[in-house]
């Protein structure tokens, strides 16, 4: 499950409404990326790995999506 500060939301009045990722290509290579990166790291550490993560992160506006889809593939939440 992901934490409360990955959820991507939105307010409908006073209800949160919870958005769902939609799968299209974009998403599908962001996903396609994070498990090769994971892939790559076995026999690593968890610092390395996580240089990685953030090296592939960079500037894009896309970060919340990239760390929650990361979150979902560590060992923590599997």
């Amino acid at each position: 499950m992901l934490p409360s500060d990955l959820l991507i939301h939105r307010y409908g009045g006073e209800i949160v409404v919870l958005k769902r990722l939609v799968i299209n290509s974009a998403n599908m290579a962001i996903a396609t990326d994070l498990i090769q990166q994971f892939q790559e790291a076995k026999g690593g550490t968890t610092d390395e790995l996580n240089r990685q993560l953030q090296e592939l992160e960079g500037e894009d506006t896309d970060y919340p999506i990239k760390r929650g889809l990361a979150h979902l593939l560590s060992a923590d939440a599997c």
